[in-house]
């Protein structure tokens, strides 16, 4: 889930955890080994703050991230950008105190950052800035205190990269979404890694568009979950199937590659638009699939302008919506 406007010039957590006595800022430096830690407690206190490295001093903090909890200790950890020193950082809770680091280097024009853990407790990171799709992950799990980022340009030359989301299966199959292009052209983008996810070079980007109409202008977030299949009938999950919600004129678009090779997904013929829910279509949204339930109900949580408020899809949005079978009905 990406977090746009939840943090601001400030980064806040508000999770249970224990205490600390003290507070300090992160290290300017944007090398990719950079980590430094500040003693505090993660329940209610700043993050990150300060004035500090190359940026504008009315830079924002955190006003793109997105929260995780690390399954090293099941304690809170975030990525973020920081437009002040330029980069992206990542910010864990180690049980006494949050560790500062920096990813990489990165522009001020950061429009989304989105992360998740594998079952190794490595950190994923994807984000967006300009023309590009960038990846990021750290060398070992944060069991290591002190450890270097690998980082690399997943994709370029796109029109203005935004929204990306990415989330991973219980045997860390790792893939996402995120939105290109301008007014009238915008299409999402299907990312996936099918094997050692901890590895930069194995993810890659769909060279197809997966819907080919158009999706509203201003949508700032869509969802992406796996949905946990169970192709034999017998509550079993069996496989996992990739799902994206985009956000149209006036409707809200469900779409799944039921696909046994996920290679295949790279092919936009190869998704099924399974619902089209009827309404204005919410330019902020998350998908929640859980892909250790069989055959989970998909639910939407969405900010909608004509509605103003957040809802889901059992809810006032619509029924919920099942996983799709390679058969082409619900489960």
């Amino acid at each position: 889930m990406n977090h746009k406007y939840l943090l601001g010039l400030t980064l806040f957590l508000f999770v249970s955890c224990n205490k600390g006595e003290t507070q300090g800022i992160a290290d300017p430096s944007l090398s990719n080994s950079s980590t430094t830690s500040t003693s505090t407690s993660c329940s209610s206190a700043v993050i990150d703050a300060g004035a500090k490295g190359a940026g504008s001093a009315v830079q924002s903090r955190g006003f793109v991230s997105d929260v995780k909890e690390n399954p090293y200790n099941s304690t809170p950890a975030t990525a973020y950008a920081d437009y002040h020193s330029l980069s992206i950082k990542f910010s864990y809770w180690n049980g006494l105190r949050w560790i500062h680091e920096t990813v990489a280097g990165a522009p001020a024009t950061v429009t989304s950052v989105s992360m998740v853990f594998l079952s190794t407790g490595i950190p994923v990171v994807v984000w967006t800035a300009g023309t590009d799709v960038l990846i990021a992950t750290r060398t070992t799990s944060t069991a290591t205190a002190s450890s270097s980022w690998n980082a690399r340009i997943l994709g370029t030359a796109f029109t203005a990269t935004r929204a990306a989301t990415i989330a991973a299966t219980p045997t860390n199959l790792v893939g996402g979404a995120f939105l290109t292009g301008t007014l009238l052209t915008e299409r999402s983008r299907f990312i996936l890694c099918s094997s050692s996810c901890s590895n930069i070079n194995n993810y890659s980007i769909s060279a197809a568009t997966l819907d080919a109409n158009d999706v509203v202008a201003t949508q700032s977030q869509l969802g992406f979950g796996w949905c946990g299949a169970d192709t034999n009938a017998d509550s079993v999950v069996d496989a996992y199937y990739p799902a994206v919600t985009v956000a149209r004129t006036a409707s809200l678009r469900y779409i799944t590659c039921p696909n046994a090779t996920l290679s295949n997904c790279g092919n936009a013929a190869n998704w099924t638009i399974n619902v089209q829910v009827a309404g204005t279509g919410p330019v902020a949204h998350s998908l929640h699939l859980d892909p250790t339930i069989a055959n989970d109900s998909a639910k939407v949580f969405a900010n909608s302008s004509a509605v103003g408020k957040i809802y889901s899809a059992g809810a006032s949005f619509a029924a919920p919506v099942r996983c799709h079978s390679p058969a082409g009905s619900y489960a």
